[in-house]
């Protein structure tokens, strides 16, 4: 959605170029066809200008588009991703690195990681879990046919519910850094995206705890996994008052 004084065009050339095949998953079936639609994007507001380097926006519900408008036409800048998955498909950062930026990803699964380093030398990558618990943790990997392994946690009962859905879930020890050991480094954060299917509380009160950094933009799932009901009221209080 684009406010007043905003307005995009789409190209139906590059919306059709843009389609990606099915691709098989390691149960036998296939993730969905994605589409990513490209589109030039004429700002009159937050850019102080206009844009029209055109954009293919990979997140699954649009957040890279509101994360350009908002931050504007940067050439530069420095994004971390926690609980990143996929350097590609639903990833929030994914239009960002194509745009010249840089940043950190945190993800643990091991599949995920080989894919960002072989796609993103330029970004940091970090295999771990964020977490206030430091050390070695359990972790679930969760494997939704059709949908890869987007949902897996370290929240015990986000992987349950997935137990008694029927969903496989494969539990593991990972190892789970605090966010002062992540952003070691890091001077500034445009943006940051808290994605981590039900622990996004405990990673927040690493974020306001463990560190003075402050992002600019804060980016997190609001949703309870699968069930897809409110449940940011589990951390926003916390977050506003910090």
């Amino acid at each position: 959605c684009l406010p007043a004084g905003s307005s995009f065009r789409l190209d139906p050339v590059k919306v059709q170029s843009s389609l990606r095949e099915p691709e098989p998953t390691r149960s036998g079936g296939f993730r969905p066809w994605r589409i990513g639609v490209q589109f030039e994007i004429c700002e009159t507001g937050a850019m102080n200008g206009s844009s029209t380097q055109p954009l293919l926006s990979y997140a699954q519900n649009g957040e890279d588009v509101r994360l350009l408008r908002a931050l504007g036409e940067r050439p530069r800048g420095t994004y971390v991703e926690i609980g990143a998955n996929d350097p590609e498909e639903y990833s929030i950062s994914r239009a960002f690195y194509e745009r010249g930026w840089s940043g950190v990803v945190v993800e643990p699964i091991q599949s995920c990681v080989d894919k960002f380093r072989r796609t993103r030398p330029r970004d940091r990558i970090v295999q771990a879990v964020c977490s206030t618990r430091v050390g070695n943790i359990p972790f679930f990997e969760i494997e939704v046919e059709g949908q890869g392994n987007g949902l897996s946690t370290t929240d015990p009962k986000a992987a349950q519910d997935n137990v008694e859905l029927g969903t496989d879930v494969r539990e593991y020890d990972v190892q789970s850094l605090g966010m002062h050991q992540i952003l070691e480094g890091v001077e500034h954060v445009d943006f940051m995206v808290i994605d981590v299917e039900g622990a996004e509380a405990d990673v927040i009160s690493s974020l306001i705890n463990d560190v003075e950094l402050r992002p600019e933009i804060l980016v997190v799932e609001a949703i309870h996994p699968r069930i897809q009901t409110p449940s940011h009221e589990g951390w926003e209080p916390v977050l506003l008052e910090n």
